[in-house]
């Protein structure tokens, strides 16, 4: 059980990487932030050539430079670079709801024309969405412990410390906050895109007759 929890404490640092990565490289306000990580934000010759080849960009320096070893860590980050408290950010987090064909189109006239239909049955816990986030303390607890375990079993090769029911735990609060991370930042840097074929398809039409007036 152990080695799984390796695997996700992987999954995790992988997931605050890249989204340390596109919050940078989206521009400001947040590579304005990054000053205050100028303690483990250092370049060397090597660096400074594939930045100026753009073999990489700044959002991987930054991102691979910052420890994200542990919880602290990334509640740390990622207040500095939203600017504002991670815990409410987190508690504020929403599914994404797809805009209207109307607001698409910015015509009232389809506004009814489609309708969702309703559900017959209830969902059940697997089909629920994951967002809002029901208790965010006790995410970010599990998510501690889930790492404080990490490291015991990686340093300690200790493989005995959890139960099957806390392995259960430390997958599902892994999922909720790589999809919330995800769900964050794609709505910080792409606000109100769309993400079905219909809507990305007119999305990028209206783009297209804009740079073409």
């Amino acid at each position: 059980n152990s080695l799984f929890v390796i695997g996700l404490a992987a999954c995790l640092e992988v997931a605050t990487r890249d989204a340390i990565r596109k919050l940078i490289d989206h521009g400001s306000p947040f590579i304005d932030r990054i000053s205050q990580f100028k303690d483990v934000v250092r370049l060397d010759v090597d660096v400074g050539r594939a930045l100026r080849d753009r073999k990489i960009s700044f959002g991987d320096l930054v991102s691979h430079l910052l420890p994200v070893s542990n919880l602290e860590q990334i509640y740390s980050h990622f207040s500095i670079l939203l600017g504002v408290d991670f815990r409410q950010v987190l508690t504020d987090a929403r599914e994404f709801v797809e805009p209207s064909i109307s607001e698409l189109l910015g015509d009232e006239e389809y506004e009814n024309e489609i309708e969702t239909p309703e559900s017959e049955s209830e969902p059940d816990d697997s089909d629920r969405p994951l967002l809002p986030i029901s208790d965010v303390e006790d995410l970010m607890a599990t998510l501690g412990h889930l790492f404080k375990v990490r490291h015991i079993a990686a340093h300690e090769a200790d493989f005995e410390l959890i139960s099957s029911d806390d392995l259960y735990g430390f997958f599902r609060a892994a999922e909720v906050f790589v999809h919330a991370l995800d769900e964050i930042v794609s709505q910080i840097i792409e606000p109100n895109v769309p993400r079905t074929a219909v809507g990305m398809s007119l999305f990028a039409s209206k783009e297209a007759s804009k740079a073409y007036q």
